[in-house]
């Protein structure tokens, strides 16, 4: 189980990074803390009802273990709250000044990919674009990655050691 919540929140991590905005990622990790929370107290509250079938190691301490059902239904509750988090940021975000954050507005990773091609010049070099995902407020790391997209996509090209090229 420990495995399948660090795969889904590095999922939905990244969903909402590439679909909402980069901010969502301290919602996600608040979200998966209040998941893990959830599945404590349903625990504690499962072992509770079950007092008297209460099973002690060998050194007297008791044990609780989330068992499949307490994870299922915290992670059916942290979905919803997951739901009305992006909700709520969306309309939050989307009631900022329009004339200083259209280009913010985008959403998903290839509006805001294309954005960040659209703002680079016709040659450039690893810093201009460094500096360009900054000015967007991008995850540097993410970003770094798009460069060998828009390379892949044949939208740019090497044209040096950290020295690239658009071709349109």
């Amino acid at each position: 189980m420990q495995e399948q919540f660090i795969e889904y929140l590095s999922r939905v991590n990244e969903e909402c990074c590439d679909e909402v905005d980069n901010r969502m990622q301290g919602i996600v990790r608040r979200m998966g803390l209040i998941a893990y929370r959830i599945m404590m107290v349903l625990t504690a509250v499962r072992h509770l009802k079950n007092m008297y079938n209460v099973q002690m190691d060998s050194d007297g301490i008791v044990r609780l273990v989330c068992q499949e059902s307490d994870y299922f239904v915290a992670m059916n509750i942290c979905d919803t709250l997951l739901y009305h988090a992006v909700f709520i940021y969306r309309n939050l975000s989307g009631s900022q000044n329009k004339s200083s954050a259209t280009i913010l507005q985008e959403t998903g990773v290839a509006a805001r990919r294309n954005t960040l091609y659209n703002m680079l010049p016709e040659t450039f070099t690893k810093k201009d674009y460094d500096a360009a995902v900054l000015a967007l407020g991008e995850n540097g790391s993410m970003a770094a990655k798009w460069i060998e997209v828009f390379i892949r996509s044949g939208k740019l090209c090497r044209i040096g050691q950290g020295k690239y090229r658009k071709i349109f």
